[in-house]
């Protein structure tokens, strides 16, 4: 056991500690923490570690809002005050194009905050594994390939929303056999509505009954989508929509959309704003989702095309 204080966080969200000339990585540390850690894989010039405990925490360390944190593998930084975390994430950006890159001369503007750091995203993907003859849904563990079953995730919806203990209970009541596994989407239309994406390598013998039953029963599901490589069942309203500045889109619960709806918002504006010469050049957009950027884009351009745009997308016009 060997005892140090963090000195800086790695990209990623790992703390940095130099014991006799080798970096050590420990997750879930933050600067200023003095920290009793064990290393457990040694490389030439660095070494990654295991926190043992926290000896004298940092003035930035907080309480993680997340009873699942520092098990489940989604999130780094909860433990961490959000207003460090935007520092650290500007100067990761920075350390990237300058180290990385070799870009010299630049400064990175501070990360535009966001007002909602809970229950915001849009979207989560929970595996589906065996589990008694039916499934568990959850997230990977954190540093390992074991399932941890969850009935909450703060940071797409917050007590009392049932519907993560909902999925739980329908993945509870499909048949499993020990090769099948899978995973289920859960894309938020509103603060009450979900479309539920399950996919199978093996679609389970009862599925068409059990979401039939789902979409019967729980009024927060408005539709559920289920694919195996041989069997497509749906079952319910399967397309939602948006507006961003003008342009309402109608898609599909597999198309691609950013998943922080208010920090999304901020991206487009920036990027309309750092694209917008004083006159119309040429935009091309390869990787276009279902096309957000691509149109609001095409207003400031000359040649209006994109290439790769998502076949998910099951409507689009603009109002």
């Amino acid at each position: 056991m060997d005892i140090g204080e963090v000195e800086s966080i790695a990209f990623g969200g790992q703390g940095i500690v130099r014991c006799e000339g080798l970096v050590v990585f420990l997750p879930f540390t933050a600067v200023g923490d003095t920290v009793s850690y064990r290393i457990k894989k040694r490389k030439k010039n660095f070494a990654f570690g295991e926190l043992i405990e926290v000896l004298k925490p940092s003035a930035e360390r907080v309480s993680p809002f997340c009873p699942y944190f520092g098990r489940c593998s989604g999130c780094q930084l909860q433990h961490i005050q959000y207003e460090a975390q935007l520092k650290y994430k500007r100067q990761w950006i920075e350390d990237a194009l300058t180290r990385q890159a070799g870009v010299s001369h630049i400064t990175v503007p501070p990360v535009v905050p966001a007002r909602q750091q809970r229950a915001y995203r849009r979207r989560i993907v929970l595996v589906l594994k065996p589990h008694k003859g039916h499934f568990q849904a959850g997230y990977t563990m954190n540093a390992s390939f074991s399932l941890l079953p969850i009935t909450q995730c703060p940071i797409f919806t917050l007590p009392p929303d049932p519907i993560i203990e909902s999925v739980q209970n329908i993945a509870h009541a499909l048949h499993s056999q020990k090769e099948m596994d899978g995973r289920v989407h859960l894309l938020k239309e509103s603060s009450t509505s979900y479309i539920l994406h399950f996919h199978f390598n093996v679609m389970p013998d009862n599925a068409k009954a059990i979401f039939e039953k789902a979409v019967a029963e729980h009024v927060s599901i408005s539709g559920i989508l289920a694919t195996s490589p041989k069997q497509t069942l749906r079952m319910g309203r399967l397309e939602t929509s948006l507006t961003i500045e003008g342009l309402h889109f109608t898609f599909s619960p597999r198309a691609f959309i950013q998943n922080h709806p208010e920090q999304s918002i901020n991206i487009y504006r920036a990027l309309i704003e750092a694209a917008a010469p004083k006159e119309r050049g040429n935009v091309l957009d390869l990787y276009c989702g279902i096309g957000i950027s691509s149109l609001l884009l095409a207003r400031r351009c000359n040649k209006r095309r994109a290439s790769g745009l998502s076949r998910e997308v099951i409507g689009l016009r603009m109002r």
